[in-house]
């Protein structure tokens, strides 16, 4: 009998690459495609990081209406998601509470354990994004009716008190495949080759 595979809904990710887009991808290649069904949650439009490999890989997506260009239509779709899919797990990932209606209609409509994921320390002095600073003020207020229906994970100490302030959190450290850093000889060759550096010049490599 064919065991019934875990349905993941994963949310947050955007068109750039960046550290959510990439938490996630490395949690795709190392998760058991056989034991879990992975989904995603995208606006109409968005083309997300490795788009392509997770289409190959029978991944999910669903589609719902920009919230900016139709705010109605957007809540709409999110309600239907949640309602018509018998989602497992839904794993919000977030950079603040701006976007806290996907929260509060995962809580409401659906019956899956809701994972908050906070990948934001904070707000610096100088943001000029004075419209999300707001919302996610407005949205901790309306978060706050579901504080214990959500399962708090944060990539660090500093973004888990960013979004759940003096609740407990669980850290999950952002991973890192190792493999992709370990010397190469040949690879050594073939830069220095390329960059016309000599074998016995000291190299000292900044990323920054």
């Amino acid at each position: 009998m064919k065991m019934k595979k875990i349905k993941i809904l994963y949310e947050g990710l955007s068109e750039n690459l960046g550290g959510i887009e990439t938490f996630i991808y490395n949690l795709y290649k190392n998760i058991d495609k056989e034991k879990f069904e992975i989904s995603f949650l995208l606006d109409e439009k968005v083309k997300i990081p490795f788009q392509e490999e997770y289409e190959n890989g029978e991944c999910k997506f669903y589609r719902i209406g920009n919230r900016k260009s139709n705010y109605f239509k957007y809540l709409k779709d999110l309600k239907a998601v949640y309602m018509n899919n018998k989602f497992d797990i839904i794993h919000i990932n977030i950079m603040s509470y701006s976007v806290f209606e996907r929260i509060t209609y995962a809580c409401k409509y659906s019956n899956a354990n809701i994972i908050v994921h906070s990948h934001n320390g904070g707000f610096s002095r100088s943001c000029k994004y004075k419209k999300t600073i707001l919302l996610d003020k407005i949205g901790r207020i309306f978060v706050k009716k579901y504080e214990k229906k959500i399962i708090k994970v944060a990539c660090g100490k500093k973004a888990g008190k960013f979004a759940f302030k003096d609740n407990e959190f669980t850290i999950f450290y952002n991973g890192i495949d190792i493999e992709k850093f370990k010397f190469s000889e040949e690879n050594r060759l073939k830069i220095r080759k390329f960059m016309n550096i000599k074998d016995d010049t000291v190299v000292i490599g900044l990323v920054a």
